[in-house]
């Protein structure tokens, strides 16, 4: 699931499993491809977001990760 905090828009979409090449496909197609190239994305601590592979999917697309809690977004 993908909110933006500033319109409120949210985009979610059901994943029979939850892997660091289905989160890739999910944030090309519904935010990159719809919306265009974000300054940052902030994701929870899920070991699918910090693995190295989405790292440096986004390093390459030269979008910031930061990384929060659940608790405290």
């Amino acid at each position: 699931m993908i909110v933006d905090y500033f319109t409120k828009w949210i985009k979610a979409s059901p994943l029979a499993k939850i892997t660091v090449k289905n989160v890739q496909k999910f944030t090309w197609k519904n935010v990159i491809c719809r919306y265009g190239f974000p300054h940052s994305l902030i994701t929870d601590n899920e070991r699918h977001f910090i693995d190295q592979k989405f790292e440096s999917f986004l390093h390459e697309l030269n979008i910031k990760h930061h990384v929060t809690s659940v608790e405290h977004p």
